[in-house]
């Protein structure tokens, strides 16, 4: 993760989107397709979807996505294309302003902390 001082710098944007399996879905636990855009969540390391438990991090961050429905993320665009993020539950079900990343943490299945967040690995 970059220091505070370069995050900063960093030009942000808030931008919404609806869980719908083509444009915006889990790709593993702490990745998401956002608009047809991968986005990589800040603060979330979880295990790679080829592992049973990365499989169980990715269902988990779909269930989140479908019962969340309408959420909304503070994005940074990488020079790769990719987004890098925090997503909020925008409001449903009484889930309004539930943080995705937190909420994978709590699971057990994740940990917060970025891994390689700003570099295609």
């Amino acid at each position: 993760m970059l220091p505070l001082a370069a995050q900063a710098e960093e030009k942000r944007r808030v931008d919404t989107a609806i869980w719908d399996r083509v444009d915006t879905k889990a790709i593993s636990g702490d990745r998401i397709l956002f608009k047809g855009q991968e986005l990589l969540l800040e603060n979330l390391t979880c295990p790679d979807p080829s592992e049973t438990e990365g499989r169980d991090a990715k269902a988990l961050m779909n269930t989140f996505l479908r019962r969340a429905g309408y959420f909304e993320c503070e994005l940074v665009e990488l020079p790769d294309n990719r987004l890098r993020g925090s997503c909020t539950v925008a409001e449903r079900r009484g889930l309004k302003g539930k943080n995705l990343s937190t909420g994978m943490v709590q699971s057990g299945l994740c940990h917060a902390g970025d891994r390689t967040k700003g570099s295609k690995a």
